[in-house]
């Protein structure tokens, strides 16, 4: 045991008894993500980072499960007819879509989808944005700030396997006039961007398809 008087970095210090016990003990802790972090860190100087989302960035500002989804489209498309249990099979999502888009006017059906799937969208505010702890907002902020560092960026791309743009969204909310340059949306392959890490926007990926809600967002898509 170390006594106070005998050690020199100790020596005069206002730390006594139970105080220096618990400030011992809390420099002798090894927090665990601290390496996590650490490895994270590295990683994302060295080769950058794939961000890769769910369906959580999304239901926390009101946009529905897929099942939920499926649901209003078939109440909207065939009402009074029963839609088949699901039962959490999300194998049949796909087979839904396909039997709603056949029975539906010829380019209306993703008019009909896009009206469920933002129905009961709350768009957060900028104020919001800039202060909210919501998953949302906080990768909004971390890409806005990741393109103020250019060549020293460390998101190299984003793959998100929603087909609404809340993501996209909140950065435009955020940026302001030319969002397109802090993130670009990609609904197909051929879409590949040529630049490298650092330079233009970072590529959202949509392999599941992008359905825009904002107009700014559905002209790019159409560009």
């Amino acid at each position: 045991m170390i006594h106070k008087a005998s050690s020199p970095a100790l020596r005069g210090s206002r730390l006594t008894g139970g105080h220096w016990a618990r400030q011992r003990g809390q420099a002798m802790k090894h927090d665990p993500n601290e390496d996590v972090r650490e490895a994270l860190r590295r990683r994302a100087d060295k080769q950058g980072l794939t961000l890769v989302l769910g369906a959580g960035v999304s239901l926390g500002v009101g946009l529905p499960t897929w099942s939920e989804l499926v649901k209003r489209l078939w109440t909207s498309l065939r009402p009074g007819d029963p839609m088949p249990e699901l039962g959490g099979m999300a194998q049949f999502f796909p087979f839904a879509f396909e039997l709603l888009e056949s029975q539906t006017a010829r380019g209306e059906f993703a008019n009909h989808l896009r009206d469920a799937l933002y129905r009961d969208m709350c768009r957060p505010s900028s104020d919001d944005l800039r202060s909210s702890t919501s998953t949302l907002s906080v990768l909004a902020r971390v890409l806005l700030r990741d393109h103020q560092l250019r060549g020293s960026r460390r998101v190299a791309r984003v793959i998100s396997f929603n087909i609404d743009d809340a993501l996209e969204e909140a950065i435009e909310c955020l940026y302001g006039g030319t969002p397109h340059l802090v993130v670009r949306p990609i609904p197909r392959a051929s879409g590949y961007p040529k630049h490298l890490r650092g330079r233009g926007p970072v590529s959202v990926y949509h392999p599941h398809g992008f359905l825009p809600h904002s107009p700014y967002w559905d002209r790019r898509k159409a560009a």
